[in-house]
């Protein structure tokens, strides 16, 4: 997932990651630092939300437990609509985590 939204910034594009909380964005970043070879890219930190420079573009981490993102929709309030939205599996499993233990269960 985040070497999808590496490649998407490197073409440009604003991308929004979705992560399980606030608490997981260090890692998050390391990781992408790590995959994207560039240990000296631009990190900006808000309130709610991190920001990586990658190339022309930037990623935005932001927590899945922030009001500010909305699921049945998976947009993120204040951030632009034609953004692609890209959602860790800690996030899904952490929201969704016994809906997907039954479904599995009797899928």
């Amino acid at each position: 997932m985040l070497e999808e939204a590496i490649g998407l910034a490197k073409k440009g594009e604003s991308v929004i990651v979705i992560i399980p909380a606030e608490r997981h964005a260090d890692h998050m970043v390391q990781l992408l630092l790590t995959l994207a070879h560039s240990p000296g890219l631009l990190v900006e930190r808000a309130f709610n939300k991190c920001v990586v420079r990658v190339g022309s573009g930037r990623i935005t981490f932001v927590s899945a437990r922030s009001d500010n993102f909305l699921w049945e929709t998976r947009r993120v309030a204040g951030l632009p609509i034609d953004s692609p939205v890209l959602i860790d599996h800690s996030a899904i499993e952490d929201r969704y985590g016994k809906i997907l233990k039954e479904w599995l269960r009797w899928g």
